[in-house]
């Protein structure tokens, strides 16, 4: 389940310069954020029954400088037309 819901997230990022532009960091971050939270469960081989998959504060910030320049910046692969 991990790989297909790493390939919806691959699918759906480049529609996020489909958006206004001031609507995209918050669906950016969101998207980079759970899809960050992939990578815990993958870390912690796939135990999502005794311990929660999450990242800490520190870890979200860290991403989201990043997740802000590429929602402002094109950086999910597709330009607007309009």
């Amino acid at each position: 389940q991990i790989a297909r819901t790493r390939d919806l997230y691959a699918q759906a990022l480049p529609g996020i310069n489909l958006l206004s532009v001031h609507g995209r960091f918050a669906v950016a971050a969101a998207a980079e954020l759970y899809r960050a939270i992939l990578d815990d469960i993958e870390a912690h081989n796939y135990d999502v029954f005794t311990r929660r998959a999450h990242l800490n504060g520190r870890a979200k910030l860290q991403k989201l400088p990043g997740i802000w320049w590429r929602s402002r910046w094109s950086g999910y692969g597709v330009e607007r037309s309009m």
